[in-house]
């Protein structure tokens, strides 16, 4: 490690180079949610993805403009978390969004259900 990197929680800052490299834990993050984090910043970043995704997964960002490297690997911890929220709710809540679909499906195409709606206006 130079004058020029710094290292913070599980940020490594080079900005010699430009760079901040992001260790992730994969006991903590899927390799769908580095991916969709990845996703959302790809307009203002180059990103590198390295490591072995069981152990250790190491991502590299280079922003394409000017900016302030420390924010750009916090914002992306955020998204991390974010992701991983996304996930977590929609896991939870699977069971109902395909109850309400399979419902509208019901109405929709004439079958079970549609009488509990005719006497629901009367």
């Amino acid at each position: 490690m130079t004058d020029d990197t710094i290292r913070t929680d599980n940020l490594e800052i080079d900005k010699k180079a430009n760079l901040v490299t992001v260790s992730v834990n994969p006991n903590f993050y899927s390799m769908e949610v580095v991916n969709s984090a990845i996703y959302v910043m790809l307009d203002d970043n180059y990103f590198r993805v390295e490591g072995e995704p069981s152990e250790e997964i190491i991502v590299k960002i280079k922003p394409k403009r000017k900016s302030d490297l420390e924010l750009t690997g916090r914002k992306f911890n955020n998204e991390l978390i974010n992701y991983t929220v996304l996930d977590i709710r929609g896991e939870k809540t699977k069971d109902i969004r395909a109850a309400i679909v399979q419902r509208a499906l019901q109405v929709h195409l004439g079958g079970e259900g549609q009488g509990d709606t005719e006497r629901e206006k009367n």
